[in-house]
């Protein structure tokens, strides 16, 4: 891990030095692939500011806090910080939902010979052909809704009028 250490209107100590480094330990316990961190602190009137950019494999991760005290300012990052880098390993994680993996083992299932009597595999189903559709819509009670005559009540005549009759025409 590469420690970049900068200070803006602040000499950088070597006690902030080591709490920083004591600090940033923590993040390398969650997560060992950091690359490099930048690490920013300045001092404006009575904010103290600090700014960490993480580099990472796959994501890079900003974090600022800025409270009145210099030490008060780092925990709040480190803090900070951790919960990003758990929430960033969190989504790396291989326990997470794969998709390449289904479509893998669906191809999988589909190339196996299908054994008579055998449950069908859960995500496959087979192709529908015109026959099929015209035997599924013959089947039903009622034809579906794209070929049904839909009757409205104002279908075909004027709007009703509260006394009872029918306004036509305008």
């Amino acid at each position: 891990m590469n420690l970049n250490l900068t200070g803006h209107h602040l000499e950088i100590t070597p006690a902030i030095r080591d709490y920083v480094i004591a600090k940033l330990d923590r993040v390398t316990r969650h997560f060992d692939h950091v690359i490099d961190v930048n690490v920013v602190m300045s001092v404006d009137k009575l904010r103290h500011k600090v700014e960490v950019n993480l580099h990472t494999r796959g994501k890079d991760i900003h974090v600022e806090a800025i409270e009145a005290d210099m030490y008060a300012s780092i925990d709040a990052l480190a803090d900070k910080l951790d919960r990003q880098v758990v929430k960033h390993k969190e989504k790396r994680s291989p326990n997470r939902h794969d998709g390449a993996t289904i479509k893998r083992e669906v191809a999988a299932a589909e190339a196996r010979p299908a054994t008579p009597g055998a449950a069908p595999v859960k995500g496959t189903r087979a192709p529908t052909t015109p026959g099929r559709t015209a035997a599924r819509i013959a089947s039903r009670s009622r034809p579906p809704a794209a070929l049904r005559r839909v009757r409205h009540r104002a279908a075909g005549r004027g709007a009703r009028r509260h006394s009872g009759g029918y306004r036509t025409g305008v």
